[in-house]
């Protein structure tokens, strides 16, 4: 069932135990550097940008956090893989080839591994052509362990089957981006680093040392 931002929020504040594993996976931005780095670090774009703000705010606050880009040149990458310059994009495909591709660099599979990896929390966040190469027509055959918040436009979230357990699609469009005060391309990363700024927060505190 389709999910509101707000009650997500809601919904995290009240997640126990709270989740020690945590991972973000976002997309390959336009901006890019100019020359190789870590994923972490080489994408340059505001969803990027923003929701770095967010991993590295959790990570100092609460624990680990790890990180998954979705690029439309290398497939499913972590944060700490090094990528070199590339100028590929699902968002210029048209859908045959955004599929033709996503299946070469073999995302479906990696996306649906993800998913049923040993984390505690996800958060997803996919653009519509980036959603079209995670191919989601076997999300309803999918266990996912743990929790998986996905953010995405409404067309794309009203795709997701009814009754997943544990997969919270989030509908975001023009009316969330006016009321959070972000442009559609940054309010994905915009929200990531909220959710992950309120997670922290919740985050066990350890007990101070005896006197």
């Amino acid at each position: 069932m389709i999910q509101f931002f707000e009650a997500i929020e809601h919904w995290l504040s009240d997640l126990r135990p709270f989740p020690r594993k945590v991972s973000v996976l976002t997309t390959c931005t336009a901006k890019k550097k100019p020359t190789k780095d870590i994923a972490e670090l080489f994408y340059q774009g505001s969803q990027h940008h923003n929701a770095m703000s967010g991993i590295h705010y959790f990570r100092k606050r609460a624990g680990p956090c790890d990180v998954y880009v979705l690029s439309a040149h290398y497939g499913l990458v972590r944060g700490d893989q090094e990528v070199e310059p590339y100028n590929t994009s699902f968002s210029t495909m048209s859908k045959g080839q955004i599929q033709r591709t996503a299946d070469r660099l073999g995302i479906p599979e990696a996306v649906r591994t993800y998913l049923q990896n040993d984390d505690d929390l996800r958060i997803v966040a996919l653009g519509n052509a980036y959603f079209e190469a995670c191919r989601f027509e076997w999300l309803d055959h999918t266990r996912a362990r743990g929790h998986t918040v996905l953010l995405c436009s409404h067309e794309k979230a009203n795709s997701v089957p009814d009754g997943l357990r544990r997969i919270y699609p989030v509908a975001l469009g023009n009316a969330e981006a006016q009321r959070y005060g972000h442009g559609l391309i940054s309010l994905k990363g915009a929200l990531i680093n909220k959710l992950l700024r309120q997670l922290a927060e919740l985050a066990p505190r350890a007990a101070p040392p005896p006197p």
